[in-house]
């Protein structure tokens, strides 16, 4: 399979002045991302860097941060994406030096601050490309970390090149020539289908902001691809005000369950050809469908993949029956490994053959999947376990919630019980959204309902459970401490 690099050459040979990267306020065509990837690389070699260094992009712009991710790549430099709250906080050793716009505190990591001569100096000699092994560390990717801190999942060369083929597959039909992403560059969501579009010589479109409609019209997008949470934002601003979007051939959606209402309000308000999806940090993409073959089966995620194997595990880690719920775990082509520190003190990948995402779910005879919670979020009240999204779904079909999350929280005693945290649309009564949950679905019924500002989410819209549950513990003390 060819290589990223080589194949972003050929179409810059090709297609010179197709554009390859577009943002609201500029285009950089193929002859310009391959002239600014060679004048990055010969810049690594200045400063130092060598095949086999791992390095972080803290660069906001996506036309640098994508040309300098592809300029490593070729140069045989691992590269991982990292907005400004990882870069501040990556104090682990994991990275030899920074690629980045302006110095970060705190970082013990080289900076090499990255300006715009790095991209068009005439005078710059271009690298050669790196002769590096298949399994070489290619790139690095935090897991979402929505219940504790991030790993790092290291990707090797064969890993990514596995990952874009796979991705083609996922994005072979309808057919397509632009694609706006939704997802940051730090998550693999975001990389992969960046790296995939570039590969195959489409143009790839990055809002910045709240422009997503707009390019989309502007730029006649035909795919747009959204975390479920990114989605409901854009299904939002339709509700409050129509544009046609008459571009769109495909909206690609995943990160959590799309449940029914929301699947319905896509496809009567962006675009009818939705494509649900499912996958991680660690496997790319594992199951994925028309929303038309999920919809009404409750959180079904898509069809397993032909390139995924997958198992449900009982309480003892041993494989059950096709049909029988039970936690999840993977192998998968393009496979990441988390980056372990080895006793040399330096940082290698972990050699499991299987990954555990952490998911629990069902896998039937003919490939369905489905997922009926995280493992570690499942809410165990006096034996019975919920989901906190089905808790969250129920509450924000009321009328004047704009937003809500479910954890489980011990109580004196020992025993779990629900707390709701829930951003409001009007003044109302706090007693009235339990007596919601009594009238319509009585054993859903939180324990605790907090009005806050904010839900806490992640980079793709996740929401933070720890960060949500340190906030509520705020809250109630401070209550009880107002009480007294």
């Amino acid at each position: 399979m060819s290589d990223l690099a080589e194949m972003i050459e050929f179409h810059a040979r090709v297609h010179p002045h197709k554009a390859a990267i577009i943002t609201p306020d500029s285009i950089l065509s193929y002859e310009m991302l391959w002239r600014g990837m060679l004048t990055a690389q010969s810049r690594f070699a200045a400063n130092g860097l060598k095949p086999g260094d791992r390095v972080g992009i803290n660069v906001p712009n996506p036309i640098g941060h994508v040309t300098l991710m592809c300029a490593l790549h070729r140069a045989g430099i691992a590269s991982a994406s990292m907005e400004q709250p990882q870069a501040e906080s990556l104090a682990t050793g994991v990275i030899d030096a920074m690629l980045t716009h302006a110095p970060v505190a705190g970082t013990p990591a080289q900076m090499i601050l990255v300006d715009e001569t790095w991209f068009s100096d005439p005078t710059a000699g271009a690298g050669v490309p790196a002769t590096v092994s298949d399994e070489a560390l290619c790139r690095m990717v935090y897991s979402s970390g929505t219940t504790g801190q991030p790993k790092i999942i290291g990707v090797t060369r064969r890993g990514v090149a596995e990952r874009i083929e796979t991705y083609a597959i996922r994005l072979s039909t309808p057919s397509w020539d632009r694609l706006l992403c939704m997802p940051g560059l730090s998550t693999n969501y975001g990389y992969s289908f960046t790296i995939t579009a570039l590969w195959l010589g489409r143009t790839i479109l990055f809002p910045l902001g709240p422009v997503a409609r707009d390019m989309i019209i502007s730029y006649q997008a035909e795919i747009l691809v959204a975390s479920t949470h990114q989605i409901s934002v854009i299904v939002k601003a339709q509700e409050d005000h129509l544009l046609t979007l008459e571009s769109l051939r495909a909206v690609h959606i995943g990160g959590s369950v799309a449940y029914a209402p929301l699947l319905t309000r896509i496809r009567m308000l962006v675009c009818n050809n939705v494509i649900c999806g499912y996958g991680s940090t660690e496997g790319g993409t594992v199951a994925y469908a028309p929303a038309d073959m999920v919809h009404g089966i409750d959180r079904a995620v898509g069809a397993l993949v032909p390139w995924v194997e997958a198992e449900t595990l009982d309480a003892d880690d041993k494989p059950l029956n096709l049909g029988v719920e039970g936690q999840i775990r993977l192998r998968t082509m393009g496979q990441g490994r988390r980056l372990i520190r080895n006793d040399e003190g330096d940082f290698e990948l972990e050699a499991n053959d299987w990954f555990y995402p952490g998911d629990q779910g069902v896998i039937y005879r003919n490939g369905l999947m489905l997922i009926t919670g995280r493992v570690n979020e499942l809410i165990n009240r006096g034996g019975v376990k919920i989901a906190p999204d089905a808790i969250e779904e129920h509450l924000k079909k009321h009328p004047d919630v704009a937003d809500a999350a479910a954890v489980g929280m011990l109580d004196q005693v020992g025993l779990e019980q629900i707390w709701m945290a829930v951003v409001l649309k009007n003044s109302v009564d706090i007693s009235a959204l339990f007596a919601y949950f009594r009238e319509f679905q009585p054993q859903l019924t939180p324990d605790r309902i907090f009005p806050i500002d904010v839900i806490p989410r992640n980079r793709l819209g996740k929401i933070a459970r720890e960060i949500l549950k340190e906030e509520l513990k705020g809250l109630e003390e401070s209550q009880a401490l107002a009480l007294r």
